[in-house]
């Protein structure tokens, strides 16, 4: 659809997405109402880091410290089934930052309804608006798409458990650092949150009950003490992006069209862009996304099949940049992850790693990496 033949637009769903589409949206000059079903911001639980690229889509000065940001993020202590491995910098970027994610919606909803927007909270969308030329669906995992595009959520859509709190602890982590736990079917976090709090959570491919019983003995063994009243439950889409995302004046946006890093779970940057790459599709927002998570799936279908001797192995030896490649960095040096690779193919069947490299290749060339087609050639035809 033709931005200049949209007057008016309904949002589904008052998350990063929506609202950063809602804001866009505004700048030209389309009238904005926004249905959101809770009475606050952020229902959902999720780690609250935000990577610095996000930020300049966003109604924010760049360098200015709003009080929503929380923490830097600079560099991440990295265990593997609860044994400390290493340090590597934080995929989030130089200007990433934990934030009161209710807080930094709360910001960017009081800028939109300043601009004209209109904005309903603990209002579910009834699925009926005559005056609107698009509706956005922006609804999250809960997608409201479920309705009108049920066989393509059916086939395409895949969830896993997440289970959040906050806690308490004694200098556990440094300032500008985080923690991940790679388990072997998911990830343990632990994030700053403030001078006096921990975000803490779980997510990964268990059923809910071995999930929680595994996440019950990571707080115990991290020493943490859990504040009261704050655990939470969801799901993160892990499917990959929806192969259709647009059904008549329905567009699908965000995690509810599967903007979610399968291996991290990240999903704020990503839902961000989504919304940004509507009003800016000469950027080729959403072909790069696609390729960077489907690149990252496949990444994760690898990492679980991996046995755990050699998963340890690449988690202590590994160069950095292949490490951050798996945790949804695309800015990373080749050369060395290529190098690295080739060195394993007596442990890792030669058609794995070939089928790894080919598919890191081809998602490079796309990222428009700094390096000649030729010389990716060269070392794939040295393995």
């Amino acid at each position: 659809m033709k931005l200049n033949n949209i007057r008016n637009v309904t949002i589904i769903g008052a998350g990063p997405a929506g609202l950063t589409f809602a804001y866009h949206a505004l700048r030209h000059n389309i009238n904005v109402k926004i249905y959101e079903g809770r009475r606050i911001f952020a229902f959902k639980p999720c780690g609250e880091a935000l990577a610095g690229d996000a930020l300049e889509v966003l109604p924010f000065k760049l360098g200015y410290k709003y009080k929503w940001m929380l923490s830097d993020m600079k560099y991440v202590k990295l265990y593997y089934n609860g044994i400390y491995y290493r340090t590597i910098k934080s995929p989030f970027g130089e200007r990433g930052v934990i934030i009161n994610k209710r807080e930094f919606l709360q910001s960017l909803a009081d800028i939109i309804e300043k601009e004209g927007g209109k904005i309903f909270m603990g209002n579910f969308y009834k699925g009926k608006d005559a005056d609107a030329d698009l509706i956005i669906d922006s609804s999250g995992y809960l997608t409201f798409s479920r309705i009108y595009a049920k066989e393509i959520y059916k086939r395409e859509y895949r969830l896993i458990p997440v289970i959040r709190d906050y806690a308490e602890a004694k200098d556990l982590l440094e300032e500008g650092y985080l923690l991940i736990d790679l388990l072997d079917r998911g990830y343990f976090w632990i994030f700053p949150y403030g001078k006096e709090y921990y975000n803490v959570g779980i997510g990964g491919l268990y059923d809910g009950e071995t999930l929680k019983r595994i996440y019950e003995k990571k707080i115990k063994y991290f020493g943490l003490k859990i504040v009261k009243n704050t655990r939470q439950g969801a799901s993160v889409s892990i499917g990959g992006l929806l192969s259709q995302r647009a059904f008549g004046k329905y567009y699908i946006i965000g995690e509810a069209a599967g903007y979610v890093m399968p291996t991290t779970g990240e999903g704020i940057r990503f839902s961000i862009f989504s919304a940004y790459e509507f009003f800016h599709p000469e950027e080729n927002y959403v072909k790069i996304l696609s390729k960077r998570i489907k690149f990252n799936a496949k990444l994760l279908r690898l990492a679980i099949d991996i046995n755990q001797r050699l998963k340890s192995k690449l988690i202590a030896k590994a160069p950095e940049d292949l490490i951050l490649v798996f945790l949804g960095e695309q800015n990373v040096n080749i050369q060395k992850i290529l190098s690295f690779l080739r060195t394993l193919v007596k442990e890792i069947s030669i058609k794995d790693v070939q089928n790894t490299l080919f598919a890191l290749y081809d998602f490079l060339l796309n990222e428009r990496v700094d390096l000649k087609e030729n010389k990716i050639m060269n070392a794939l035809a040295g393995i």
